[in-house]
């Protein structure tokens, strides 16, 4: 087997944009990706978000699907437990404004990296690698408005949905 860690527009290694892509851009860049790689079918493995947008593709490209590894996703990111009092404008705000110290990754994501000042410190680390502050709150607004429980029973591989009790 081969992993390929793909970066969707504007986070990661890829190019910084303004505005944040669709679940259609994002299905279509993916499968651009895998057709100059040549590989007809993957196991994608998202998190997060990504998890939105894996369950996205399997649901419209089945045949290029053969499993699904699901983690800390929800159906609708609006509704996620982490986030109670929803994506208010001063919630985004308050999350742009610590982007980049670590807080969010090691506060929502991973808990246990704020138990030593090394793992906040690599928290804080990868939040500045994956994006800018504007692109976070561009790609957190967009995704806020996201929704695929419509499409969750036209998913047909076998997937495996890891979720914590804490997420």
């Amino acid at each position: 087997a081969r992993w390929v860690n793909f970066d969707k527009r504007g986070q990661g290694l890829s190019d910084r944009m303004s505005g944040a892509p669709t679940l259609e851009e994002r299905a279509e860049d993916l499968t651009a990706v895998m057709n100059a790689i040549e590989s007809k079918r993957a196991v994608l493995v998202g998190w997060s978000e990504g998890a939105l947008m894996c369950a996205y593709f399997a649901a419209q490209y089945p045949e290029r699907v053969s499993h699904l590894v699901l983690g800390a996703g929800m159906a609708k990111l609006a509704q996620a437990p982490d986030y109670p009092q929803g994506f208010t404008p001063a919630f985004l705000e308050q999350l742009v404004e610590r982007w980049g110290d670590g807080n969010l990754f090691s506060g929502y994501s991973i808990p246990a990296l704020s138990t030593f000042p090394e793992g906040v410190k690599l928290a804080a680390r990868f939040e500045r690698m994956s994006c800018s502050p504007g692109n976070m709150r561009e790609l957190i607004a967009l995704d806020a408005k996201l929704d695929i429980r419509q499409i969750l029973d036209q998913i047909r591989v076998p997937t495996l949905v890891l979720h914590s009790k804490n997420d």
